[in-house]
């Protein structure tokens, strides 16, 4: 039997102070945790880029 790919995996960001800043700000004004609002805009790219 093969061996399936995890559907998630773990990933460890850094990101400059002023980024982070940024991306908490724009999470915070649609409603959202940082985490969810980088998921969002990742998934958004994936999109735009198949």
């Amino acid at each position: 039997m093969a061996k399936e790919k995890p559907s998630k995996v773990p990933l460890t960001l850094r990101l400059p102070r002023e980024l982070y800043e940024e991306l908490k700000e724009e999470a915070k004004k649609v409603g959202c945790t940082l985490h969810e609002h980088i998921l969002f805009q990742l998934s958004l790219r994936k999109k735009v880029l198949s």
